[in-house]
């Protein structure tokens, strides 16, 4: 194996992202954000979750759509522009958004399913940085 070979990982990383396959447990669409349900393991459309029961854990983005059943690659880096749900007081730079659906992002609160830390914003729209985030906000004595 030469150096370059035994590197490969790291270099497709820095070119495409990175990126893991996951099987789909439902209808997902090309750039939908994808949660993974930590009770079945299968990926699904992100959704708001509000009571936590479901324990929903973003993944990353689709790169493309799959049906249930369907192997999908989900890319865990990068930063996404989103529609903000809401009222503007959680819309700041820095803070942190959190699932409302799979194309919309709105201000953490205990119980809802991280998305990344906002970096920038306009008046309808944030970006989220995915490689910024804390994997859950705390919500049971159990997480």
């Amino acid at each position: 194996m030469t150096a370059l070979s035994s590197n490969m990982g790291s270099l497709l990383a820095s070119k495409f992202g990175n990126i893991q396959a996951y099987v789909a447990g439902g209808t997902i669409y090309r750039g939908s954000l994808v949660s993974l349900n930590l009770t079945d393991g299968l990926a699904y459309a992100a959704v708001l979750d509000g009571d936590d029961s479901e324990k929903y854990l973003v993944s990353g983005w689709a790169q493309e759509a799959a049906s249930a059943g369907d192997v999908i690659r989900v890319r865990q880096d990068g930063k996404l522009q989103r529609i903000w749900q809401g009222s503007s007081a959680g819309k700041l730079p820095g803070a942190l958004a959190c699932v409302y659906d799979d194309a919309t992002v709105q201000a953490a609160a205990n119980g809802l399913i991280v998305v990344g830390r906002i970096t920038e914003i306009s008046a309808t729209k944030v970006f989220v940085n995915l490689e910024d985030r804390p994997l859950r906000l705390a919500t049971g004595s159990y997480d």
